[in-house]
Parts: C-alpha cells; structure tokens; sequence
C-alpha cells in the first residue's frame, strides 16, 4: 500500500493504479470501478523519481455551465446535445463535454468510453491446424502410432490410420491428416501430393514451390532442413506406389507425377493446334537425338503432348514441367539422360543441347540456340492457340 511520503515524492497516482494514456481512451476508472487486467495484479508501476504529478480534474466547461443555468440541458436527447460532466470528474478522451464537440451523438457517447478488445479477448476467424500443433501431437503419439510412407495415398490403410488418429486430435480431421502425414514421413508434401491441382512440387532447402492447373506458386515450406531431407527420402522409398518421379534440377529436387497433364497429341490435332504434318517433323526429331524448342506462354503444355513421341526406353532429365513418358526412366542429371524436357532448363542442360550432345523438348529456353523444329505456340498460358515454324 502506498504512503503518503510515496506520493509528496512525485508519484504519479494514476500509474500506479495502472492507468496509463494508452488504457482505452484514458480516461481513468469511475468510483467504485474495479481495476481491469494487470490493474487488478499491482502492475504499471511508474519511476518515481521523475514521475509528473496527476493533472487536477478539469472542472465543466463554460458552455456547459451556461447552459445549465438557462435550463436547456434538462431532458436533451438532440445530436451534438450538451454532456453533462460531473464536477471534479475526469473527461475521457473523445467524449464530448459540450455542444458541437464531437460528430457523434451524445446519446450514444458514454462518459466512459469502453477500451477495444484485446489481442488476447478478441475473437479469431477459424484457421486451419498449423504442422506446429501437428509436431507437438506427433512428438506425443509417435512411439504408439506407425505409417508407411506408401499410406500418404488414399486406400485402407490411410483410412483406418486416420480412423485412430482422430480421437488424439480431438475430433479435428485437419489435425490427424497433419499426424497422419508426418509419421508417414511425407510432412507436407503428403497434403500437396493429393491435391489433384498440383502437378510439381520443388523443394530447394526449406523453400517449396508447387505448379499445377492454377500455375506457379510458393507456399510456406519447412521449419528445417531435417524435416525436408526425411520427407525427400520418404517420397523416394515410395516413390512407385504413389506414382511419382523424382529428379534433381538447378539445386531443386522437384517431385512430379509420373503421368499427367495432356500428354494426347492426337487432341491436339483435334482441336487444331497442331497439324500432323509437325507431329511427324517433331517425332523424327526426337528419334534424332535433336533438339525440339517451343516458345510461348502455353508453350509446356504442348510440350507434355510431344513428350509422348520420345522413344520408349530412354532416359529421361526432366526439369521443371517436364512429364516422364510411359516406358522411359528419369535419370538425375543431363549428363546421364538421353533427353532433357522440361521448361527454361538452362545451365547444362541446355548447353549439352546446343551441342548436339543430347536430345531435348524445351519450352521458353532460357538461350536461344539451333534446333532441329523451333515452334511459336500461341494463346495464353494454360490455353494453346495454333503451332507455327518458329
């Protein structure tokens, strides 16, 4: 409790009842108010040593006083009506104590203004589970709980691991999907891998980038390099059962599907993007172990079409929207594949192109050399237009 020494000191009244400028609108506790918050525990305590003694309680302003004695605030409800203040009491800030002061109506202006909610009061839009609730969860659950990583793919044994899981997670079916991902050892490339719109997901460090029907985008990625390092190997042990391919590009590993996208080319002949004619000249190109550009927005989707007519039994360096044909395997560098195909390889890739050293299908090089076929497609991306000789 404080003296009254504390206060001929200089202590400043209002801190240390824990009432501050920045409380609400600073206006102080009415009698008999409780103190709020850290009020209530003695906190917001001030320096006595150079605390500023407590400004005296404004008095009622002229107009006030002016208008009592004519008589006309009695029974004001009018907007912008005078406020009547209590003599001796403290005027919280916005509150009007006359007529005119403030745009707002009297009638709906307290004289103690109620402080906003706080961070910590305030209520919060529903968001999905974080992976630091689901590694909290996992930590607690993992030495009782077992997956492999090919259960990252819907079936029996996803569901019936799911099935457990959701009692520990406390009904919530994001939280075990999360659990369920990183005992599989996918971690997030689990929740991205069954998403039917992603296509490719590249992993450089803790960085991901995912690109699909809704094009390019990156996503908030790993914690640690540990946890990308487990979720890569557990991609690669299941790499057969979930369909996927792995391949190494510019410092990225990049997981792709192993048959997707439009890989028809007679669709596009159908829908008169390309002509027959350029079918042929592409696919004795490629028998060649010459090289096939495309330039474009659109240009990788026609490119995943005229990776079908690569022959069966190559091998295969794929880059960044590049599609594995059926029958051939990917090889993790250029200098082991009979072909790159992908989009802007550049580097090696595209200089062993250029040299004549190795087939490729490259959309958008990222330099310009002499091909075999160099094609113009127009149209957005995502929406081919016609094929033309470049």
């Amino acid at each position: 409790m404080a003296s009254d020494q504390d206060f001929d000191q200089g202590m400043d009244f209002w801190a240390f009842i824990g009432v501050t400028e920045a409380d609400g609108d600073g206006a102080a506790p009415q009698p008999g108010q409780a103190p709020q918050g850290e009020r209530a525990a003695g906190k917001g305590r001030a320096p006595r040593a150079k605390a500023p003694r407590p400004p005296k309680a404004p008095r009622e302003a002229d107009e006030v006083r002016e208008a009592r004695k004519a008589g006309k605030t009695k029974g004001s409800t009018e907007v912008g009506a005078a406020v009547p203040v209590a003599k001796g009491a403290p005027v919280a800030k916005g509150v009007p104590a006359a007529n005119g002061a403030s745009s707002e109506p009297a009638s709906v202006r307290p004289a103690q203004w109620p402080a906003p909610p706080t961070a910590a009061s305030a209520p919060s839009a529903p968001s999905s589970p974080s992976w630091e609730a689901a590694e909290r969860l996992y930590h607690s659950l993992r030495g009782h709980f077992t997956a492999r990583p090919a259960d990252v793919v819907d079936g029996p044994r996803r569901a019936a691991g799911l099935k457990a899981l959701i009692g520990p997670a406390q009904g919530d079916s994001g939280l075990a999907a999360k659990v369920h991902d990183l005992l599989n050892g996918w971690h997030l490339l689990g929740e991205l891998w069954r998403d039917p719109d992603v296509e490719e997901i590249h992993i450089r460090g803790t960085e991901v980038i995912v690109c699909g029907s809704s094009g390019v985008r990156e996503i908030p990625g790993f914690g640690a390099i540990d946890a990308a390092r487990r979720a890569v190997e557990a991609v690669i042990v299941s790499s057969d059962d979930a369909g996927a391919v792995l391949t190494e590009s510019g410092g990225s590993i990049i997981v792709s599907r192993r048959n997707v996208g439009p890989t028809d080319t007679a669709a596009l002949v159908d829908a008169g993007v390309v002509t027959r004619q350029q079918i042929s000249e592409v696919e004795r190109t490629l028998r060649d172990l010459s090289a096939v550009t495309l330039t474009g927005p659109a240009a990788w989707v026609v490119l995943r079409a005229f990776a079908s007519l690569i022959p069966p039994g190559s091998r295969i360096f794929l880059g960044p929207f590049g599609v594995l044909p059926r029958g051939c395997v990917a090889a993790v560098s250029p200098l082991c594949a009979d072909y790159v195909v992908g989009v802007r390889l550049g580097g090696e890739a595209e200089e062993m192109a250029a040299a004549g050293q190795i087939g490729a299908l490259i959309a958008n090089p990222r330099t310009p050399f002499t091909t075999g076929v160099r094609y113009t497609v127009s149209g957005r991306f995502a929406a081919p237009g016609k094929v033309t000789a470049h």
